[in-house]
């Protein structure tokens, strides 16, 4: 598993922009859990058989793409609240630190 505390190499606009590429993978597999139940209701109700173990293990990859994808949404929004606790914490100990320890510390 990668490193989730390495905060100094992410930048925040990678970040958010990873962050809304997962929303829209996860917006897409709702879209695909909705057209399953509408050809399964159209199947149910014309009578047109199809194989229910099919629909069933498609119905269990988009649980198992949407856990995966939530999971690493949470992951970024993870990483990007360390990285700004880690930017302000920095900006904070600058401010409060004499000018002669902030000028050997950007050395």
């Amino acid at each position: 598993m990668r490193n989730t505390h390495n905060t100094a190499t992410t930048s925040l606009k990678g970040l958010v922009r990873c962050k809304t590429a997962v929303k829209a993978l996860i917006d897409e597999t709702l879209s695909l859990s909705v057209a399953f139940d509408v050809f399964r209701t159209a199947a149910d109700e014309t009578g047109v058989p199809v194989d229910p173990q099919a629909l069933e293990e498609c119905r269990q990859m988009l649980i198992t793409m949407n856990r995966l994808m939530y999971r690493q949404l949470s992951d970024l929004k993870h990483r990007q609240m360390l990285q700004i606790a880690s930017r302000v914490a920095e900006r904070e100990m600058n401010a409060i630190r004499p000018a002669g320890f902030r000028k050997a510390a950007n050395e």
